[in-house]
């Protein structure tokens, strides 16, 4: 009865086993525990950052699991609500002036008003005089850019000038001036918030050495239009800091383009996995990156393994037996950690168990 039982028990083991190994994509995917989007929302909010804390909790309310959580939805209501408010607008309005950096599109547009009328290129530049009267260290990096400004601002009056006798025309110059402008604003932006890689550290330096000779800005409008583009996208400018140079900058545009305003969070948990399955375009795959964001880097590492349409049909199937919760969780763990060899060892031992007498004597007479 006992020699029955251990057979019995062998070869459910050896066929767990075979299971375990057949199944490790669909283990992987029960493993994945999906974003808790709260506590770090909360941590936005007492850190005021509301515009921050509401583009990374907007990305998860679309999502059943916190869109159906009452707290998840007052606190949306709440940050709404802060952002509401006359005195939050005046008060990022005025940052945008003063500071020339806002986190709020309100203060944003009031900081790209002051540049274009060389306020803040002057404004910047006086502050840098000052640091560097007293000498502590000025930065080289927004002196540039004012420097660049300033040129910009030159070209637009006197193409604003030729306008007028083109019958209200406007010159390619004021065209690209205005670019111009608009990217040092977010240039600036993007320094003070520490967005700004080495390699356009020193490409913005150098164009400003020679703009400051030519009198011109010609070769700092490709870098414009970039810059531009990606700062249309709510979040991209914190994407710039992950350029490494030009090529990387365009396809981080395209990324911006192809997820819109979740960008900055899918990039967050995917950083260049998700750039490199961003580029299959195809609807579905979009779809099973925004699914796999939720679940953080884990889930984007595993949907970059075994695709999209593998992705959703086993992420669709952990979703029908979510009421087992962690208990299934935890034994997926659990044989996932478990070495592929033992899996094989065990159904090698089940079958050598079950074989009939017979083709045992020929197995052992064979060794």
């Amino acid at each position: 009865m006992i020699k029955i039982f251990l057979k019995l028990l062998i070869l459910a083991i050896g066929i767990a086993s075979a299971l375990a190994v057949w199944q490790k994509e669909q283990l992987s995917i029960f493993a994945l525990v999906q974003i808790d989007p709260l506590p770090e929302t909360k941590m936005l909010i007492n850190q005021e950052q509301y515009a921050q804390a509401h583009e990374y909790l907007s990305f998860f309310l679309e999502f059943d699991y916190v869109k159906n959580n009452p707290e998840a939805q007052e606190i949306y209501k709440q940050i709404n609500k802060k952002r509401n408010e006359l005195e939050y607008k005046a008060k990022k309005i005025t940052q945008g002036i003063i500071t020339g950096t806002s986190d709020e599109t309100i203060g944003q547009v009031a900081s790209v008003v002051s540049d274009f009328f060389v306020f803040g290129d002057i404004r910047d530049l006086t502050i840098q005089g000052i640091n560097y009267a007293r000498g502590e260290e000025s930065d080289k990096l927004l002196i540039a850019l004012s420097t660049i400004g300033i040129v910009a601002t030159g070209a637009q009056l006197a193409s604003a000038t030729a306008t007028v006798t083109t019958a209200g025309v406007a010159t390619p110059t004021l065209i690209t001036s205005s670019a111009t402008k608009s990217a040092i604003t977010t240039l600036k932006a993007a320094k003070r918030a520490g967005h700004i890689p080495p390699w356009l550290r020193k490409k913005i330096l150098d164009i400003a050495k020679t703009s400051k000779k030519t009198k011109k800005v010609g070769d700092f409008v490709d870098i414009a239009n970039d810059i531009n583009k990606l700062a249309k996208t709510k979040g991209g400018i914190r994407m710039l800091k992950q350029t490494s140079d030009p090529a990387s900058l365009k396809q981080m545009i395209q990324f911006s383009k192809t997820f819109g305003e979740h960008s900055a969070i899918i990039y967050k948990f995917g950083g260049k996995t998700a750039l490199a399955i961003a580029k299959n375009s195809q609807k579905q795959t979009k779809h099973a990156l925004r699914l796999a964001t939720t679940y953080g880097k884990e889930g984007i590492e595993a949907l970059g393994k075994m695709g999209s349409v593998k992705f959703l049909k086993y992420t669709s199937r952990a979703s029908k037996i979510a009421y087992k919760g962690d208990a299934l969780r935890l034994i997926a763990k659990k044989l996932l950690k478990i070495p592929n060899w033992v899996f094989f060892a065990a159904m090698a031992l089940s079958l050598i168990v079950w074989l009939p007498k017979r083709s045992k004597d020929k197995l052992n007479r064979t060794f």
